[in-house]
């Protein structure tokens, strides 16, 4: 879908300018991030400024016009290019227009075209370095059905930290795109279903099914849920995947454990255009990385420490079809001074070395301000 923005930009402001009827809601945040990444004696920092503003008109007979600016500019000329991408794919500053688009709203139903953050199994924002996945798509949303939401949606382009060109919006699948059909149901007060089809046309077709189930029993409230995906590519393989997680939350401590499995059968799973939803995803890698045949297992546990600060520390071991292994270890700390202001600080050391070729140290640190 080819967007021109200059239009775009007219219609919004000769809305904004209808006083009476129409304004214009401002959001937006300033983000610094700092990055450290040793790959067996191969280093490198970087230090970026950026952040976004977006604006909405409200709504005119159900009608709506929204924009995003991202920004992302090394600071005193520091980017070494390691690690989670923060600039472009030259490891320069840039700028890019994320989103642009029309929203309709009409009862239960909402249409949004045009750029937009869509957040699905397969394709996704993640958001983990200075300016997240955006994409140009048509997007349809309805919730006629009591405790059923419906979603279609049809992405041709995509931008951001995972693009092979994270500074514009560059063709997915040849063009071809994706054709997204996803179902979420509320079984009951405890329990979610979700399902999801992703055809992609001379490439692949996902499937994705989850369930999730959350209950309390005392002070501690628990979590299980399940996964199945079923990967068809065109060229090579199919990847069956199953995985299973459980979580316990123990409230008076402000303590949390987890634990996670996944195994993929046959061929790699495939992460599609984001960070992947699998349930042993960790701060850099995913079941991908296990390659066929692979399995993935992780624990960790989570800490409340006070009302702003969350420690964690999370593991995940990986088994490739040679039994060969690898390990990821992770500390995140997230510290909110204000509902505005936080830091953000995450340390990995993965040993993946004989599984994906992949050994390294990372740190990232973040210091976010919305507003």
């Amino acid at each position: 879908m080819k967007i021109n923005i200059n239009i775009f930009l007219l219609l919004m402001m000769g809305l904004s300018v209808q006083a009476e009827t129409v304004g214009v809601e401002y959001s937006g945040n300033m983000r610094v991030g700092a990055q450290y990444h040793d790959s067996e004696g191969n280093s490198g920092a970087d230090l970026a400024l950026g952040g976004n503003l977006h604006a909405e008109t409200t709504p005119l007979a159900g009608l709506s016009f929204g924009a995003t600016l991202q920004t992302s500019h090394a600071l005193f000329h520091q980017n070494d290019a390691f690690g989670v991408p923060f600039c472009d794919a030259a490891s320069k500053s840039y700028t890019i227009l994320s989103e642009a688009y029309v929203k309709g709203v009409y009862e239960n139903t909402i249409l949004i075209l045009g750029r937009q953050t869509i957040d699905t199994p397969f394709a996704d924002s993640d958001d983990i370095g200075m300016i997240p996945n955006t994409f140009e798509a048509y997007t349809v949303m309805n919730q006629d059905i009591q405790d059923v939401s419906l979603v279609y949606t049809y992405v041709r382009n995509m931008s951001g930290v995972d693009a092979d060109i994270p500074e514009s919006f560059s063709d997915i699948n040849g063009g071809s795109g994706i054709h997204i059909v996803g179902m979420e149901y509320q079984l009951q007060e405890n329990m979610t279903l979700s399902g999801w089809f992703y055809d992609m046309p001379s490439l692949a077709k996902y499937t994705y099914l989850e369930v999730g189930y959350e209950n309390s029993y005392n002070s501690v409230q628990y979590t299980l849920e399940a996964q199945v995906v079923l990967q068809d590519f065109e060229k090579s393989d199919s990847a069956n995947i199953f995985g299973l997680s459980a979580s316990l939350v123990h409230e008076e401590s402000a303590l949390a454990f987890s634990v996670a499995y996944n195994k993929s059968i046959d061929a790699a799973a495939d992460n599609g255009f984001g960070g992947g939803p699998f349930f042993t995803s960790s701060e850099n890698m995913t079941l991908a990385e296990a390659g066929e045949d692979g399995e993935v297992f992780t624990y960790g546990v989570e800490w409340g420490a006070t009302e702003a600060l969350t420690l964690a520390l999370f593991n995940a071991n990986l088994y490739d079809n040679q039994n060969h292994d690898g390990y990821e270890v992770d500390i995140v700390a997230n510290y909110s001074v204000t509902d505005n202001f936080s830091f953000d600080a995450i340390y990995s050391k993965i040993d993946n070395a004989n599984v994906s070729g992949d050994k390294f140290d990372n740190v990232r640190v973040f210091v976010n301000y919305s507003f």
